[in-house]
């Protein structure tokens, strides 16, 4: 089509008027079309050029049966990838187990890739040599990195190894020269010869805590992991504190960061208790954020903490036992939900410098819950619980008359 600003408009002066009306006329079938008309057909026409354009980028898929129980899967000879690249789970109604050998080895457009649940093999050399290769998602299904997977991804600076890995295969991220960080999740992943040799880059490989004696010194030497970048992290054991559900508590030889947040779920599991003891005495801690789930912090949980400033409890919380803070000298204020029914005795005895407390329910308050703590000003209750905290004998909770405000 043609603009009508191409016409004589002195040899055609009636289409001087369709001009200000901003038509366009087509030469070739002498039809008329408006503005808006013209836009929209410019639209649809765009659009289909990028839907041509992604089918003809469109990866296509070749199955192999390179393993006894799942297929395996590549890309179809001469199919162009995308920067950012998800493989499927299914193809052709069959499960993907695996990732062929040699599957992507060489494919330098690749920026990104997602490997999909139900995954449980990444073959030799898989993504070996692709040098913009900057992210990779590996499933919790995966058991095995094959010799050479990723060797030489130059770009790639972080990789998450999940529990489920029993194996990382010799040279499996050799000359992965930008890595900067691994986690490894598992007591049970064992790591060959030089997995991450030539890693100049690596600072921070992260170890459960609990596998210190399976992670020992000969085979992270032997994997190339540098003594200077092994960090053990806080690692977790389930308990069955009770009839609620699971309880959580540290792995013995844990370490902590100054900010804690206690996971919700851990293994599969839903994490409905802070476990007897679980942190006492942790003097390293700061600050603690206890999951939405959470509905029973069981005794002495955090007693003797003695740096904690902050703890965030959770909306689901029923119960706070027994001297579960005691003796936290750094905590100044703590916010109890209204769905605590029990706060139990000693519970924040000799906490110092606790200048506020906040109630936002009917709690119950057992003996000495706030004995000791001298810097108490200010007590807050809910206006309409004022009948239940009269009847409660608050200076045997350890909350001074002075300090008890009803909002």
């Amino acid at each position: 089509m043609a603009d009508d600003s191409r016409l004589d408009f002195e040899k055609y002066p009636s289409l001087a008027k369709l001009r200000r009306e901003g038509r366009f006329f087509s030469r070739e079938d002498g039809v008329f079309v408006s503005r808006e008309e013209w836009e929209a057909l410019l639209e649809e026409l765009s659009r289909l050029r990028k839907e041509v354009a992604a089918f003809s980028a469109r990866t296509d898929w070749v199955l192999t049966n390179s393993g006894k129980n799942s297929a395996g899967i590549r890309p179809a000879a001469g199919s162009a990838l995308p920067e950012r690249l998800e493989i499927p789970a299914v193809w052709s109604n069959a499960q993907v187990g695996r990732i062929s050998a040699q599957a992507f080895e060489g494919r330098v457009q690749l920026r990104e890739v997602v490997i999909p649940e139900g995954v449980e093999v990444i073959e030799p050399n898989a993504f070996a040599s692709c040098e913009n290769l900057e992210r990779v998602s590996l499933p919790g299904t995966l058991r095995e990195i094959g010799r050479s997977a990723f060797q030489s991804c130059a770009a790639l600076r972080e990789v998450d190894i999940p529990g489920s890995v029993r194996m990382v295969g010799s040279d499996a991220f050799l000359n992965c020269s930008r890595l900067e960080r691994v986690s490894l999740w598992s007591a049970g992943t064992a790591l060959n010869t030089n997995a991450f040799k030539g890693c100049a880059a690596l600072r921070e490989a992260e170890l459960p805590a609990g596998c210190r004696s399976f992670f020992n010194q000969l085979e992270l030497d032997i994997a190339a992991v540098p003594v200077k970048a092994r960090v053990y992290r806080a690692d977790w054991v389930l308990t069955r504190g009770g009839r609620d559900g699971a309880g959580i508590r540290l792995a013995t030889g844990s370490t902590l960061p100054e900010t804690l947040e206690i996971p919700a779920v851990w293994s599969n599991t839903q994490i409905r208790r802070i476990a007897e003891e679980a942190f006492q005495g942790r003097v390293q801690l700061r600050e603690v954020v206890i999951p939405e789930g959470v509905e029973v912090i069981e005794p002495s949980a955090f007693a003797f903490c003695e740096n904690l400033e902050r703890v965030s409890l959770p909306g689901t919380l029923r119960e706070i036992g027994r001297a579960a803070f005691r003796a936290c000298r750094s905590l100044r204020e703590v916010d109890i939900p209204a769905g605590v029914r029990l706060t139990g005795g000693d519970a924040f005895r000799d906490c110092a410098l606790l200048e506020c407390v906040v109630l936002w329910g009917e709690t119950a308050l057992g003996a000495n819950a706030f004995r000791g703590c001298t810097s108490l000003r200010e007590a807050e209750l809910p206006d309409h619980c004022r009948a239940f905290y009269e009847q409660l004998d608050l200076n045997r909770a350890g909350i001074p008359e002075s300090a008890r405000v009803y909002r």
